[in-house]
């Protein structure tokens, strides 16, 4: 009796004990999901943080992107207005020197380069010669003219009649460097079996601009002026001068209809004073 009293005695000592590892594992299941309830109820509050962070800051997206929509129509409108004014200025001294006598400034202009009655600088723009020499690019109705701001280095002006060029290729100074560039190599025709030139010019404060108005101003002489990018042809610069010369030629259009006297057309060139 003993013996079978202590036999179940063990028996109940054994199930007591993993009784009590098992409400050990317990307590410490429950402690873990304690933690990951405490986990889940921070993630859910950031989670909610977040979401209103990001909506806010969406709000701001779109508030900001409002703004610069209103800035960009405020600077297109400015930007058209500058160019108009510049535009009636162009006109008003096309107008002045047609048909009249040139004046004092124009006589030295023309003495200067030794060129014909009626020329005169319609625009000019800053930039170097291949040497990294800086000079002015003269545009007039019929020649391109680089001008040496100094006479002592030794550089002598490059007259171009504008029939004369061939392609305008826009270029960089240093091929490695990343940007567009703000050179140009100005190709010429070749005359009596001589092959033509090549002129570079680098530095220009606004290339697109003076590629733009000499090739429109040529056109307006019949001739048509190649613009390149890297010797590829350069679409981009081709549509814009299409537009252009074709906003020109509804404009003489327009002018025929009112029975005026035609003048060089060249009012989409930007105006400024024949030398700085």
């Amino acid at each position: 009796m003993s013996s079978s009293k202590g036999s179940q005695v063990d028996a109940l000592k054994k199930e007591i004990e993993e009784l009590n590892a098992k409400n050990a594992q317990l307590e410490k299941r429950v402690r873990e999901l304690l933690v990951l309830n405490e986990d889940r109820k921070f993630l859910t509050t950031e989670n909610v943080r977040l979401k209103t962070e990001n909506d806010r800051l969406v709000a701001e997206m779109s508030e900001s992107k409002q703004k610069q929509d209103e800035f960009q129509s405020t600077v297109k409108a400015l930007k058209e207005e500058i160019d108009e004014l510049r535009e009636n200025k162009m006109k008003e001294a096309i107008k002045q020197r047609e048909g009249g006598a040139s004046s004092a400034e124009d006589k030295e202009f023309q003495k200067k380069f030794g060129l014909p009655h009626g020329e005169f600088s319609i625009t000019y723009y800053n930039c170097m010669n291949g040497a990294f020499h800086t000079g002015f690019l003269h545009l007039t109705p019929h020649y391109l003219i680089w001008e040496p701001t100094s006479a002592l280095l030794g550089d002598k002006p490059i007259i171009l009649p504008l029939p004369s060029i061939s392609s305008i290729n826009k270029t960089k100074a240093f091929g490695f460097l990343p940007y567009k560039g703000a050179s140009i190599e100005i190709k010429t025709k070749g005359d009596g079996g001589k092959p033509g030139e090549t002129i570079t010019l680098r530095a220009f404060l606004s290339r697109k601009e003076a590629v733009k108005n000499i090739c429109l101003q040529a056109s307006q002489m019949g001739h048509q002026i190649l613009m390149l990018r890297d010797n590829i042809s350069d679409v981009k610069s081709k549509k814009i001068l299409y537009l252009l010369k074709k906003n020109c030629h509804t404009k003489k259009k327009k002018k025929k209809k009112k029975k005026k006297v035609l003048c060089v057309d060249t009012t989409a060139l930007l105006f400024s004073p024949s030398h700085p």
